[in-house]
């Protein structure tokens, strides 16, 4: 994880009896952090303590894209999962689902591969075959249940137009006479 920047983070007396005390702190950046007590001028020796990424938050994690996108070509995206602080997750297996949608909606929705790559992120790729307008949507469910989601536009242009898949009509694709002008119209097509 990253180095949290130099940060003081407050104490909660909770209760104390004679010499025992209980105290709490609650830090919202990640990282590692020396606890140290001060009585007076005299401070007492650190404790070096990790402070891990909360839960998941898909409201502050972030979806990369890896564009432009070409129709017939595979899109490719990576996910970053992170917490409700955007502390980056260092772990995979979280309870995600992700869809891509065409705009508008009805139309076919292309297949896609979700990889967990065990360190907070995710690779998401599909391949659409058809240019347009898109939507990527990530949803995630919190530990007490509950689901939050969040999701992001993009654009598929069309594809290197194809000889193959070309087509000719009209009469000058059909034949000639020597002499004379003949004409044809073409229709590209990716």
């Amino acid at each position: 994880g990253e180095e949290p920047a130099a940060t003081t983070v407050p104490l909660v007396f909770l209760r104390g009896d004679g010499s025992d005390f209980v105290l709490s702190y609650t830090a919202t950046i990640a990282g590692e952090y020396d606890l140290s007590i001060q009585l007076g001028s005299v401070f007492g020796p650190p404790v070096q303590t990790q402070v891990m990424a909360g839960q998941i938050s898909v409201m502050t994690s972030v979806i990369d894209a890896h564009d432009p996108f070409d129709a017939n070509n595979l899109v490719e995206f990576t996910l970053w999962m992170k917490d409700a602080f955007a502390n980056n997750k260092s772990v995979g297996g979280h309870n995600i689902q992700v869809e891509i949608s065409p705009i508008p909606l009805g139309a076919e929705k292309p297949e896609k591969t979700v990889t967990d790559n065990f360190d907070g992120t995710y690779s998401i790729s599909a391949t659409i075959t058809a240019s347009g307008s898109y939507m990527i949507y990530l949803q995630g469910f919190r530990l007490d249940g509950s689901r939050e989601g969040i999701s992001m536009p993009f654009i598929v242009h069309p594809s290197a137009v194809s000889p193959v898949q070309t087509e000719m009509s009209g009469p000058g694709a059909r034949g000639a006479v020597a002499g004379f002008e003949a004409s044809f119209s073409i229709a590209l097509r990716d």
